[in-house]
């Protein structure tokens, strides 16, 4: 969205065919530094995948104005099923997931020479599973670029 018009400049889908896509978080690369205002033409999503045949997975891609989304990039691959004491009742029918992704511009991000800024994510991923009552769950925080 285009904070000065109020308009859409880009508008699309992240999906695979062959995964569930849930959880996403975007974030522009603009940077502001006092009186200047850089980048702001690029953007990153994190969001998670699973399916039936693979465990909860941290990814990534990246969209620059205009151009289409780059592929699907693997952050971190969880290392087990996401099995707790939120997958039985009284608390669910299924399994707790999610609140923990986010993505913020990096105030950091170098002015000289750079083409985009950067943006700071995090978003969650699991262990394998302990036991029935113990939590697994893990957050990555990572600094990506378009």
């Amino acid at each position: 969205i285009n904070p000065s018009t109020s308009t859409l400049d880009q508008v699309g889908t992240i999906s695979d065919p062959s995964l569930y896509v849930y959880n996403g978080t975007i974030s522009p690369d603009r940077l502001v530094k006092g009186t200047r205002h850089l980048f702001g033409d690029s953007a990153i999503i994190t969001f998670n995948t699973s399916s039936i045949n693979a465990y909860t997975a941290i990814q990534m891609s990246a969209v620059t104005s205009g151009q289409p989304a780059s592929p699907l990039t693997m952050v971190q691959q969880s290392t087990g099923a996401n099995v707790d004491y939120t997958c039985f009742e009284p608390y669910a029918a299924t399994c707790r997931w999610g609140d923990y992704s986010g993505a913020v511009p990096d105030p950091g991000a170098p002015i000289l020479g750079a083409k985009h800024g950067a943006v700071w994510m995090s978003n969650q991923w699991n262990l394998p599973t302990i036991d029935d009552n113990t939590p697994v769950w893990r957050t990555t925080i990572w600094r990506a670029q378009p």
